[in-house]
């Protein structure tokens, strides 16, 4: 049986379930991203913010796309406008 779909924010993590009087509780995983290996720490994907904490990056926002048309007088380019990139230096 399928349960109903549910839209979920990034920051969401389901309760853990309980099974009797027991709870499973896991010990976290570590993502792992290198040059040669991207692997998630659950089934919820990537947690980018911990990326960006771990590599001292910024989250590329509206702002940061505003300043970049304000100095170079073109509008960014149509990846950074939709999103594709996340953070930068």
């Amino acid at each position: 049986m399928v349960g109903t779909l549910t839209r979920m924010s990034l920051g969401e993590r389901p309760a853990p379930e309980v099974d009797g009087t027991k709870e499973h509780a896991e010990k976290p995983r570590e993502q792992i991203i290198n040059p040669w290996e991207v692997t998630a720490a659950d089934e919820y994907g990537i947690d980018y913010d911990k990326l960006i904490d771990t590599f001292g990056t910024r989250r590329i926002d509206q702002s940061t796309l505003d300043r970049f048309e304000r100095l170079t007088g073109r509008k960014p380019h149509r990846y950074l406008r939709r999103g594709h990139f996340f953070s930068q230096r």
